[in-house]
């Protein structure tokens, strides 16, 4: 027979898996912008890719670092469907951005993104 702390604690642990595990920083509207750029096929980097970096740039919260790490990441890798035009912007532009934030990040996951992130785009 279960008892009430076993149904509490599936109960936890149901809830815990349904939340999302990102914080909405994903919704941040330089990575939308880049994003919908680069699905449409009509990507401005000083209109669409430049905001990104920018933002990258600027922030100082850990979640909203790596989220636009991530982005950075996703559009700027090697081996992804992004044009050759944005990977090749963004690696020159992200890269000073990303190694500050490899040293200098908020927290050690953030540093280890920006690593990552680098490796992932082919930065020498």
């Amino acid at each position: 027979m279960r008892t009430n702390g076993f149904r509490l604690a599936i109960a936890a642990i149901t809830l815990l898996l349904a939340i999302p595990a990102t914080s909405g920083a994903s919704e941040h509207p330089a990575i939308v912008r880049a994003e919908q750029a680069v699905a449409a096929g009509r990507v401005d980097p000083g209109r669409d890719l430049a905001p990104l970096v920018e933002a990258l740039r600027k922030a100082s919260n850990a979640d909203d670092q790596r989220a636009l790490i991530e982005a950075v990441e996703d559009l700027g890798a090697g081996s992804g469907s992004s044009p050759a035009g944005v990977k090749k912007y963004l690696l020159e532009q992200s890269t000073p951005v990303l190694l500050d934030l490899a040293t200098r990040g908020a927290t050690v996951f953030v540093k280890g993104d920006a690593l990552f992130a680098l490796r992932d785009m082919g930065a020498s």
